[in-house]
């Protein structure tokens, strides 16, 4: 049972969420669209992202961002920590971190579905959806080379058991896809 006033909570989920959702979501739904990340040093409050990718898929990632970042602050602090838990913040950074992992493999597993079915039979001998994406992926790896040819790679860890919680409610996330299916099937002169 939780017994912080409800505008502390918010605070500290606000805080949380300050830190875990910068470095881990947006460069995960980045990714996962066809665009890279640089998370840049700064000594202060914060954090600083140069995205790099085309500018449909940056627009793209930043207006599913914008969305699963309220949708993953609702989740949090709807969600009651458990009574066994001995470091909160501790488990509210691993269901951050779960929610995230969830997210983003729904996103890359639909991103990859659309690109085979673009290329695949069904699309037509003159296909070269395959080729083009190939293209846009050296294209945006060289940029990154060219701006930043020294980078290195982190692994996140977590130390809380909330990441099975948050990887359910990631698994729940509105990514968008079911609007999409919906609107697919429309007919442009249906309303005539």
């Amino acid at each position: 049972m939780n017994t912080e006033a409800p505008d502390a909570l918010l605070a500290r989920v606000r805080k949380l969420l300050a830190k875990a959702e910068a470095a881990h979501l947006l460069c995960g739904l980045a990714s996962a669209l066809r665009c890279q990340c640089v998370i840049l040093p700064q000594s202060g409050p914060g954090t600083r992202i140069h995205m790099f990718g085309y500018t449909s898929d940056i627009e793209r990632s930043d207006v599913l961002y914008t969305s699963l970042l309220v949708q993953m602050w609702q989740g949090l602090a709807a969600t009651p920590l458990p009574d066994r838990v001995q470091n909160a913040r501790a488990w509210r950074r691993s269901w951050l971190l779960g929610f995230v992992t969830a997210v983003v493999a729904r996103v890359r597993a639909a991103e990859e579905s659309a690109a085979r079915q673009a290329a695949g039979p069904a699309a037509g001998a003159t296909s070269r959806t395959a080729l083009v994406l190939a293209d846009r992926t050296e294209v945006i790896a060289r940029t990154l080379k060219h701006a930043y040819p020294v980078t290195r790679t982190s692994r996140v860890t977590y130390t809380g058991n909330g990441y099975g919680t948050g990887y359910s409610q990631g698994q729940r996330a509105d990514i968008g896809a079911s609007r999409l299916r919906t609107r697919a099937g429309r007919s442009l002169t249906a309303g005539r």
